[in-house]
């Protein structure tokens, strides 16, 4: 028996010389040990999972402690990627409106000379006092064109922006338009762009109608300086494409001036910070939208 120290015999263990049932072996209690932790183990943590699913948590919190919580367990914003991604894109395109419409006016114009871009414009004085302009070039291939003299106030003189009192009125007509688009795409940000206020949307369009002031200004006087060639006579299309690139050059510059230096931003916290200093004097408080009302008693 020494020979064979612990063998199996029938289910009982022969164990230094001695039969014992198989079950008080240590082997076997350790394996049968064992095998009961990992099943029970197993189970806890099956409960624990069914129970994490089938809990629900509840809390009362106040407005800013709901913006807050949002912002933070969320993401940073959770429904604005397609308004970050549209806004982003849309307020770049409005800063070039006024660009946008002088590059259709250029096409406008191209597309009448196609014939002929060497058409060249000449300014005057005629005798009976009238500023006229004459146009060089065969008039029975334009379309629109089709004569060779019109006064400089004539409607087609106007409307396709040839002649110093075309561009002009051509500068006006494009402000106008700029002011408007601004007004309905900052009113559109004030409804569904996120923390946007009040203070943004004035502070916007106050900017927007300075920048368009100062394009104004540039237009008209390009159209003084531009009076000087076309009296000499110039060519059309490069009046029309030099016009063009000094009004998308002086918007640029007017963007990458105000986004260096933040002028807008410092606007915008301006008149945030000086309406609610009023508003904490009159005991007001402020409301998601940023208005000022006064504070309940």
């Amino acid at each position: 028996m020494d020979k064979f120290s612990n063998i199996f015999v029938d289910g009982v263990m022969v164990y230094d010389g001695e039969l014992k049932p198989l079950s008080q072996t240590d082997e076997y209690r350790r394996k049968k040990y064992s095998d009961i932790e990992r099943k029970y183990s197993n189970m806890s943590s099956d409960i624990a999972i069914k129970i994490c699913d089938d809990e629900e948590y509840y809390a009362l919190l106040t407005h800013e402690e709901m913006v807050d919580a949002v912002k933070n367990y969320c993401g940073s914003n959770p429904n604005s990627s397609w308004k970050d991604s549209f806004f982003s894109v849309s307020d770049f395109v409005t800063t070039y409106t006024g660009s946008l419409l002088d590059g259709y006016a250029f096409m406008r114009l191209a597309n009448e000379l196609s014939s002929n871009f060497g058409v060249r414009v000449t300014e005057y004085i005629d005798r009976y006092g009238n500023r006229s302009i004459k146009l060089t070039g065969r008039t029975g291939v334009r379309k629109f064109l089709n004569a060779a003299k019109y006064k400089a106030n004539h409607w087609k003189m106007i409307d396709i922006g040839i002649g110093t009192q075309a561009m002009r009125s051509g500068v006006i007509t494009v402000s106008r338009r700029v002011l408007i688009i601004s007004a309905l795409y900052r009113s559109v940000e004030l409804l569904f762009r996120d923390d946007y206020d009040i203070y943004d949307f004035f502070g916007n369009i106050t900017m927007d109608v300075a920048k368009t002031a100062v394009g104004a200004l540039a237009g008209i006087g390009f159209a003084v300086g531009a009076g000087i060639f076309l009296a000499g006579g110039a060519v059309a299309l490069g009046i029309s494409a030099v016009a063009f690139m000094v009004g998308a050059g002086v918007t640029w510059i007017l963007y990458e001036l105000d986004d260096r230096y933040k002028i807008s931003n410092k606007l915008i916290n301006y008149m945030r910070e000086k309406e609610l200093a009023e508003a904490d004097k009159l005991d007001y408080r402020k409301q998601p939208f940023g208005y000022p009302y006064p504070r309940i008693k």
